[in-house]
Parts: structure tokens; C-alpha cells; sequence
């Protein structure tokens, strides 16, 4: 069946026209008033001195790192990711409470947390109706960025002191130390919680989310606000 070509030069036209018609306002569209604000170029003399002035005194990057330093301190924390994440091992987070009665979960009792020396598996007696038990593992990891990749993985599962739980984490261990540097200071041995691999996907999804909404929230909020102060004055 042949195709009327004739109408497709019309199409870009009359999607055009509709376009023109509807009433469309997005983020990236920006209308300036066809009246002047002031007979002042206050854009400009915003631009020469607020904004500058602004910058220099706000000190944006380092409102960023700290804001973003303290976001990875509190999700790494919630995520019992702490000591991978920052080298700083939390007696709370190398193991979780177990409530084993209605009244302890509406309440959200907690057990008592010994320090990281006592820490030997349940730390109440097995009538309290909270008990908080260690689980997870250790791991021995690189701690720098500089070491040579020597091996199929430089992830070993490890007991606490540092030795390896079997005989194949041994010769990954000992094969580290043979053909990478030989210098225990560049490797470390850290808390590993359960489903390790779900928390850090986790980690680095919120991480994109909180970004996502940050961006959002400091540029197209004040764009819309300017756009909405711009369509009431004229």
C-alpha cells in the first residue's frame, strides 16, 4: 500500500503549532518579563557583588564536605558499615538485638552492649527478654590504595586477630605477603556484617538518591521560585 507522502511535511508544522498552543512550563524553559523590573540593572550589579560576596563568605565546598562527611558517618553507621567504610569499630554494630517477646518489639528494647574486649556472643541471660548477639565476621582488606593486586582476591575472610578461617585463606594470604608488598601495615583486618554485599549496594544507592535530591533541592527549587516571583509581576 503506498504512503501518502505529501502529509509528512506537515507533521513538524503542525506539532509545532501545538506546541506553541499549550501552556508548557518546565524547568529549563526560562520567561523574563517583557516589562523591565527597575530602571537599575540589578542583575548585573547582583552578579558583580552579591553573588561574590556570597561565595566568599558562604565557603560552599567546605559546607560540602562536611555535610557530605556527615552523611557517610550516619549511613555507614545505620548500615553497620563503620568499620569498612571509616576504620572505626562500634561495639553496636557487630551484632543486633534479639527480642523475643511481644512487649520487648512494641517497645524497642535494647540490651545492654559490652565494650568491643567483652564481646563473646549474647550478652543477657536467656530469660531477658532482649539479648544482643554477635554475628557477622572479619575480613582482611587493603588499607591503602597503592597495593599491588596480587592475587585472585584481596578480600579474605579472617578471624578477629587476623588469622585466616581455612587453609585457602592462608595461601591467598601468604601469597599476598610473597608477591605484593611484604608489610603487614598495608593491609587491615575489619568487621564484615551480614549481607555485606546488599549494604553496600545500599550505600551507593542512597548515596545517588541524596544527591539526586540535593541537586534538586538547591537548583530547580529557587529556579521555580524565581520563575512563579517573575509570572506574578507581570
Amino acid at each position: 500500500m503506498a504512503v501518502e507522502t505529501r502529509y509528512l511535511g506537515r507533521l513538524p508544522a503542525q506539532v509545532g503549532h501545538e506546541v506553541g498552543e499549550t501552556d508548557l512550563r518546565s524547568v529549563l524553559s526560562l520567561r523574563f518579563c517583557s516589562r523591565p523590573i527597575s530602571t537599575v540593572p540589578i542583575d548585573l550589579l547582583c552578579a558583580l557583588i552579591v553573588i561574590p560576596f556570597t561565595l566568599g563568605h558562604a565557603r560552599a565546598k567546605r559546607f560540602v564536605r562536611k555535610s557530605l562527611s556527615e552523611w557517610c558517618v550516619l549511613t555507614s553507621h545505620q548500615l553497620r558499615l563503620s568499620s569498612f567504610m571509616l576504620d572505626v569499630r562500634r561495639s553496636d554494630e557487630e551484632g543486633s538485638h534479639v527480642r523475643r517477646t511481644w512487649r520487648a518489639w512494641l517497645l524497642c528494647k535494647k540490651a545492654p552492649i559490652p565494650p568491643l574486649a567483652e564481646h563473646d556472643g549474647s550478652t543477657c541471660s536467656t530469660t531477658s527478654d532482649v539479648i544482643f548477639r554477635k554475628d557477622g565476621g572479619f575480613a582482611r582488606v587493603v588499607a591503602a590504595d597503592n597495593v599491588k593486586i596480587v592475587s585472585k582476591s584481596m578480600f579474605v575472610r579472617v578471624h578477629e586477630d587476623g588469622s585466616a578461617l581455612d587453609g585457602e585463606g592462608a595461601a591467598l594470604i601468604q601469597n599476598q605477603l610473597t608477591k605484593g608488598p611484604n608489610d603487614e601495615s598495608k593491609f587491615q583486618v575489619v568487621y564484615i556484617p551480614p549481607h555485606f554485599k546488599t549494604r553496600i549496594i545500599l550505600f551507593v544507592y542512597l548515596l545517588w538518591m541524596t544527591g539526586s535530591l540535593a541537586i534538586f533541592t538547591f537548583l530547580t527549587v529557587p529556579c521555580e521560585t524565581s520563575r512563579l516571583w517573575h509570572v506574578n509581576r507581570c
